[in-house]
């Protein structure tokens, strides 16, 4: 092999393999007020945003959640992003970068909520508000009867209680830091059980009960020893359209070969140039690398094959072999193709007289191989 050729071909290597991807944001803005993008017009699709927009000062946090549209907003988002205001900003707008790639022609549901900080009243209010409704549920959920303490439920019953009940009570509020309420722990689980009948005077069971309220008080706590926010504001953008798309179509030149017999003994084939179609199994921007490079191909041969006995081995009806198969580029245009090919031999069909006879049982389908090269054709096919 010649030094020009080598570099020929290091050099066609970089060009397919070497040129880097760099992922770029389209920006799109958001309409507080109207809740739509970009004055009423089609998302972007297929690509990375970085929604946008203005917000009043007080806002500190805002978090926004795509669903497809009509979907139950109550169940787990496409994606989930958040903008929060860092201590010394004082940005008027937010900004959340969104990873997650929007179908073409397809319609999408957006939930935007907003908050703002807490004060350390507001603050100190919730906490004392909710250690109280922790107390009181505690003392309906304990009781002494002949110096022995009951619980009315058994102490898993009761955290998982307590846990939906301080749930509740911050729903509406979020931490800057993230930090999120995990339940109390087993070591609360395990001081309220320890409570279930035991044999103690009457003048100790308040001090046994102010224990284990200190223990859900120092569980709780943590969350209120971080920057607060609260919800103020939401706005909804029910089925919203992304810009129409369309899936190509690729066509397939290429030369591949059938083999027409095989045992023990022989292994027979012939090989014919062919043109057919391809239909990719994924959208390349919205799929990996695998799915994005398969496809499913039709087509035809451009010649018939003949057999070791010289016999022409053609397809049914049409004249010509032709194939459905399974295909991945493994370059850039070039893709290997496998599949069956329909052959029989040539005149067990006839086509003429305003009918078709076709000999059903000399019909066989054969493995085959190819190689293409592929140019996309058409893009007519809308993504729906």
């Amino acid at each position: 092999m010649n030094k020009p050729y080598i570099s020929f071909l290091t050099t066609l290597f970089l060009l397919i393999f070497a040129i880097p991807a760099i992922a770029q944001f389209e920006r799109v803005e958001f309409d507080y007020v109207n809740a739509y993008f970009n004055n009423g017009q089609p998302l972007p699709a297929e690509q990375s945003l970085l929604i946008s927009s203005e917000v009043p000062s007080e806002v500190a946090l805002v978090e926004m959640s795509i669903f497809k549209a009509g979907a139950n907003m109550d169940k787990a988002p496409l994606f989930m992003g958040a903008w929060k205001r860092t201590r010394d900003e004082g940005s008027s707008s937010f900004r959340i970068p969104v990873s997650y790639k929007l179908t073409g022609s397809t319609e999408y549901d957006f939930e935007f909520v907003f908050y703002r900080g807490v004060t350390p009243d507001e603050k100190a209010t919730l906490q004392s508000d909710l250690l109280g409704a922790i107390d009181a549920y505690l003392e309906q959920n304990v009781e002494i009867s002949q110096d022995k303490v009951k619980l009315s439920q058994s102490a898993r019953s009761i955290v998982s209680d307590l846990n939906s009940l301080v749930n509740d009570g911050l729903q509406y509020y979020r931490t800057l830091n993230g930090m999120e309420f995990q339940g109390f722990s087993d070591l609360s689980e395990q001081a309220i059980s320890q409570l279930d009948k035991l044999s103690i005077p009457n003048s100790q069971f308040e001090s046994s009960l102010e224990r284990v309220e200190q223990l859900l008080e120092t569980e709780l706590e943590q969350i209120f020893n971080t920057r607060m926010v609260v919800r103020i504001d939401e706005r909804l953008v029910m089925g919203y359209e992304t810009e129409r798309t369309r899936r190509p179509i690729a066509l397939n030149v290429g030369y591949g070969g059938a083999i027409l017999d095989y045992n023990s003994e022989s292994f027979a084939y012939d090989t014919s140039p062919y043109v057919g179609v391809s239909f990719p199994l994924a959208n390349p921007a919205l799929s990996g690398a695998f799915w994005s490079n398969a496809s499913i191909s039709v087509g035809a041969f451009t010649s018939n094959f003949e057999d070791v006995d010289g016999n022409i081995v053609t397809g049914p009806i049409f004249g010509r072999p032709y194939y459905v198969g399974l295909g991945y580029n493994v370059f850039r245009f070039i893709r290997i193709n496998a599949g069956v090919t329909a052959l029989e031999n040539l005149g067990t069909s006839s086509i003429g007289g305003g009918s078709v006879s076709l000999d059903v049982d000399a019909i066989s389908l054969k493995p085959f191989v190819g190689i293409s090269a592929e140019v996309e054709i058409w893009a007519g096919l809308r993504d729906r």
